[in-house]
């Protein structure tokens, strides 16, 4: 039996740029790593040597953010009718996806985790920032309700 086409059930196509708020969350989460680790009691030279791998963690981190804002060639998250995900790398290589259950859906925020065919884990932070309005909309009536 076909389904009707309506708004809802046409293929999604997302150019994925990471959103503003996720450097916010990234200096915030390392920032109360090494506040936590002040309180500990520990000697001090196993403090020092967390605290630096803290910091170099957030320094690739932070380096990793900034090369995925400024890239011209974003990933592109593809969800077809039969809500079959795939993904086109930078490098213009297609990648089929499978979605986790572990993804998080609310009115101003999705968060969607994927498993590869080589079974990396890939997480993609979804907000009114990095996509359209409409299309998040759409998204997240397709994670809610469709059971196909």
């Amino acid at each position: 039996m076909k389904h009707r086409d309506n708004a809802f059930s046409l293929p999604i196509v997302i150019p994925y740029q990471p959103p503003t708020q996720l450097a916010y969350f990234i200096t915030f989460s390392h920032f109360g790593a090494v506040l936590c680790l002040l309180t500990v009691n520990l000697m001090m030279w196993i403090k020092t040597l967390f605290i630096s791998l803290i910091l170099f963690n957030y320094i690739y981190s932070i380096l990793t953010y900034r090369r995925a804002k400024r890239s011209t060639n974003r990933t592109i998250l593809l969800l077809n009718r039969e809500n079959a995900w795939s993904m086109i790398g930078p490098n213009n290589s297609k990648q089929n996806l499978t979605l986790n259950a572990e993804g998080f859906v609310h009115r101003i925020l999705v968060i969607i985790r994927f498993k590869t065919a080589y079974g990396d884990k890939l997480s993609f932070i979804l907000t009114n920032e990095n996509v359209e309005k409409n299309t998040l909309r759409r998204l997240r009536v397709r994670l809610r309700h469709d059971n196909r």
